[in-house]
C-alpha cells in the first residue's frame, strides 16, 4: 500500500492543503510555513487521539469548523485488496479520512453541556452515476 495523496482541511495553519506524494517527499519552506503542521496532521491521521486535538488545532481557532485529513492509497497488495474490497473504488484505490470536531456532551453524561472532541473516520467509495 502506497500513500499517494493527502488533503488537509482546517487543521492549524492549513485551511486547505493538497499534496501529491511520491516515493520520497520533502517539506521545504521558511519558518512558520506549515511544515510541522503537515506532519502533525499526518500524525492525527495515522494515530488519532482526542488528547492531541484542542482549540489550537482548528484553523483560526474556529472550533465550529471540522478538521479533516484525507488520504488516498494505491498499489495495494492482493491481501490488502481482499481485506478492503468493500471500500475500494473502481480504480482499486482506497480513500479514507479522519475528522475531528467539537460537539456538545449530551444530556445524562458526566460532562453534560461541555464541548468534547469527536473523532470519526470515513471510507470513501464513489456513488454510481
Amino acid at each position: 500500500m502506497k500513500l499517494t495523496r493527502v488533503v488537509i482541511d482546517n487543521f492549524r495553519s492549513c485551511k486547505r492543503v493538497e499534496l501529491n506524494v511520491d516515493r520520497m517527499h520533502a517539506l521545504v519552506g521558511a519558518n512558520n510555513a506549515g511544515k510541522s503542521t503537515i506532519l502533525r496532521a499526518l500524525d492525527f491521521f495515522f494515530n488519532p487521539s482526542a488528547k492531541q486535538i484542542n482549540e489550537e488545532s482548528f484553523w483560526n481557532k474556529d472550533t465550529l469548523l471540522r478538521i479533516r485529513v484525507e488520504a488516498v492509497f494505491t498499489d495495494l497488495t492482493d491481501a490488502e485488496k481482499e481485506n478492503l474490497k468493500g471500500y475500494l473504488r473502481d480504480d482499486g484505490t482506497f480513500h479514507v479520512a479522519r475528522q475531528a470536531s467539537f460537539v456538545q456532551a449530551v444530556e445524562g453524561e458526566a460532562n453534560e453541556g461541555e464541548e468534547k472532541v469527536q473523532i470519526t473516520q470515513q471510507f470513501s467509495k464513489l456513488f454510481p452515476k
